[in-house]
């Protein structure tokens, strides 16, 4: 929780509040790379060219969009990499730094494996993990293979059966033909699949994929907290202890410099002892206690709401300065 508090000494210190920003956090996913033969041919198209004009294979285009996608989600999701075709476990999900997960993708994935007779398909490995799967990441050319398919699992069967029990796919496609075009679009549809060399030639077709992937999801600050301990009431009572009028005076003067015009609420606090009946109405007294001074001191009462919140257990009980804490008043800060 975005929180400051109001010492009785030390009020200088939430004069620097910031509005806390929204937390966005990227989906987990999993990558499968397709490394058959094909995957280390150059696109028949001659579109997979390095920047020297030679050309370059099918998998280095799906480690440079990989790196991309691991640099825009910055170790914070898990991702793992597995291969198919033959199915290996490369990487279990674990959340990796940008250069970690670059390093893998270059010891683990070479560029330069056996391109003949070594065919895109799946076996019971592949079946079982992606049984375990929520949101994947499938990069691939589109040659599933179907010989000797009754020893295989069918690919769209597989997938379909992923989908429809809620799993995510993207399908980034390095075909470089017709023939593999239609194969993909036969197992996959056309909705999952993204053109991953065409993306690649442009950065903001790239960026946007990357965030379609990571599917970040925010959820909003908690509003922001101002913490009085030195308004504090005696025990048992509403009425503000001495000393008192200062600390809420540079309350005051946070909520004009940085609150102006915010809606606040305004909750009370006690300590442990007595019923939480008891408590409950306390803390609502004490809480209308402190908007009667603000209101008294030029703060609309329309802008104002109490609650009483009851008993307090943020410091410890056990003592009696524990239990000074917790006899306070939060000043929330709701969205505007």
């Amino acid at each position: 929780m975005f929180k400051r508090t109001v010492f009785a000494l030390a009020i200088s210190a939430v004069l620097g509040t910031a509005q806390a920003a929204p937390v966005c956090q990227p989906s987990a996913y999993n990558v499968w790379l397709d490394v058959s033969g094909s995957m280390m041919l150059p696109q028949e198209n001659g579109s997979a060219e390095s920047d020297d004009g030679k050309d370059v294979p099918k998998i280095a285009h799906a480690k440079v969009f990989l790196k991309k996608l691991a640099q825009a989600n910055q170790g914070e999701s898990e991702t793992g990499i597995f291969t198919v075709a033959p199915f290996t476990i490369q990487q279990e999900p674990a959340k990796l730094s940008a250069e970690e997960y670059a390093r893998l993708l270059d010891e683990k994935i070479p560029e330069n494996l056996e391109s003949v007779g070594r065919m895109t398909w799946l076996g019971e490995r592949a079946k079982a993990q992606l049984s375990r799967e929520k949101h994947l990441v499938l990069v691939t050319d589109g040659d599933f293979s179907k010989w000797k398919q009754d020893s295989k699992v069918p690919a769209k069967k597989a997938f379909d059966v992923f989908r429809a029990g809620g799993g995510k796919l993207t399908v980034l496609s390095l075909a470089g033909n017709d023939e593999e075009v239609a194969r993909l679009h036969e197992v996959f549809g056309e909705s999952d699949i993204v053109d991953l060399v065409s993306v690649l030639r442009d950065v903001r077709q790239t960026d946007q994929v990357v965030e379609r992937i990571l599917d970040r999801r925010c959820t909003p600050a908690e509003a922001p907290v101002l913490e009085l301990q030195g308004i504090n009431f005696d025990f048992d009572k509403a009425t503000l202890t001495s000393g008192s009028s200062r600390i809420l005076d540079e309350a005051l003067n946070v909520i004009r410099l940085q609150y102006a015009g915010r809606k606040m609420e305004i909750v009370g606090w006690t300590d442990s002892a007595g019923s939480d009946a008891y408590n409950g109405k306390l803390s609502l007294a004490r809480a209308e206690t402190v908007k009667r001074y603000f209101a008294g001191h030029g703060v609309d009462p329309e802008r104002m709401t109490v609650r009483g919140a009851g008993k307090s257990f943020a410091y410890d009980n056990r003592t009696a300065h524990g239990r000074w804490m917790n006899r306070r008043v939060d000043i929330r800060f709701p969205e505007k």
